[in-house]
C-alpha cells in the first residue's frame, strides 16, 4: 500500500489511538510501517508527531514536530489545532513546544485560546 500524506497523517493518529488505548504493540506496528516506507513515499513528520505523542514519548514527538516546522510540512497548514487539541496537552509547558509554536506564529493564539 502507498502512503500519501494525508493517509500517513490518518495512520500517525491510528497509531496515537492504539497507543492511548494501551495496545502499544499495534501503535508500534503503524509506526514501523510508517518509518519503512518514509524514504520511498511523501510521509511528512506530523504523522510521527502524533504517533509518538500516543506512545507517550514527548521526545520524539517535539523532534519530529520541529522537522515539521524545519522542512515546512503541509500537514501543519491544518494544525492551529496545536494550540488547543488535547492530544498535545503533554507537550504544553515545554520550551521547545513554545518555540516550536512561535515559528509558526501561533503562539499568540494558543496564549489566548489557554484564557478561554
Amino acid at each position: 500500500m502507498r502512503l500519501d500524506s494525508e493517509l500517513a497523517l490518518r495512520e500517525g493518529f491510528l497509531a496515537y489511538v492504539y497507543g492511548m488505548a494501551g495496545e502499544e504493540a499495534k501503535a508500534r506496528a503503524i509506526l514501523s510501517k510508517l518509518q519503512q516506507q518514509r524514504s520511498s513515499r511523501n510521509i511528512g513528520p506530523v504523522a510521527f508527531a502524533v504517533a509518538y505523542l500516543g506512545l507517550r514519548d514527548s521526545e520524539r514527538a517535539l523532534a519530529s514536530l520541529e522537522e515539521a516546522v524545519d522542512k515546512r510540512d503541509i500537514s501543519l497548514m491544518t494544525f492551529a489545532a496545536l494550540t488547543i487539541d488535547p492530544t498535545f496537552d503533554p507537550l504544553r509547558g515545554d520550551p521547545r513546544f513554545e518555540r516550536i509554536l512561535r515559528r509558526m506564529n501561533l503562539w499568540d493564539y494558543a496564549v489566548a485560546a489557554q484564557r478561554r
